[in-house]
């Protein structure tokens, strides 16, 4: 709410608060300092991958921009100054997407080490699965149960805003859900590579022993050939 009350008065007045003047603590102000510079560098991150790998899909372009556009709007001190009787809550379903995109890192990282298993697909496949268990639950958990839980418990702060905020939430969702459409279609293939060259290997043990058989009888019956000649 101090936060408020200094955007307030940048805004009107287009005079500098303090965070004292505002009626911050020093605990308050290192926790604001924090929260502005985790919610920035993730905006960071997504905007350096969109410059430096163009190609991504078209879900991971949407998933960016949607993250780009909400801290852009958080941080807008006009935007703020406006809504300041909203802006704690809209910070509180800010935070929780944020979080999700903090633990997002761990669900890059399974996929990190299914590239990195290229040569054992069944490895792959747990890897990839891993990766879709801990998108489900940070999604279903940090973009859909605790934002929709502040947005409803506080809707008359909201007011119409509500069901705005409720509609980019589940376009978040839609998105993720598709990223995990295609994981599934990844494990499902790379199931079926590793029990391809699972048959393949043991097609390849049974014509190996069956040459091997091949060479033992034809040596027996080179020894049995030998023996009758020196009867004979």
């Amino acid at each position: 709410m101090e936060k408020n009350v200094s955007n307030v008065e940048l805004e009107t007045n287009h005079t500098a608060m303090t965070c004292e003047e505002a009626g911050m603590t020093l605990k308050d102000a290192v926790a604001m300092r924090a929260w502005i510079f985790a919610r920035d560098d993730i905006m960071a991150v997504m905007v350096w991958e969109l410059a430096c790998i163009p190609e991504l899909p078209i879900d991971a372009w949407l998933h960016h921009l949607f993250v780009i556009l909400g801290v852009c709007l958080g941080t807008d001190p006009q935007i703020m100054a406006s809504q300041e009787n909203v802006q704690p809550f809209i910070d509180n379903v800010a935070f929780f997407l944020i979080l999700g995109g903090a633990v997002a890192g761990l669900v890059e990282s399974c996929v990190l080490m299914y590239h990195l298993n290229n040569k054992n697909p069944k490895r792959q496949a747990r890897w990839m699965q891993l990766s879709i268990c801990l998108q489900a639950i940070m999604v279903t958990v940090l973009f859909v149960i605790f934002p929709v839980l502040v947005v409803l418990k506080n809707k008359h702060h909201f007011g119409g805003l509500a069901w705005g905020y409720i509609a980019l939430i589940a376009v978040l969702v839609a998105v993720e859900a598709k990223m995990i459409w295609q994981k599934a279609s990844i494990v499902k293939h790379a199931k079926n590579k590793a029990s391809r060259l699972l048959l393949e290997s043991q097609n390849d043990n049974s014509n190996d022993f069956q040459s091997l058989d091949n060479d033992v009888v034809t040596q027996d019956d080179d020894t049995m050939r030998q023996d009758r000649d020196k009867h004979e």
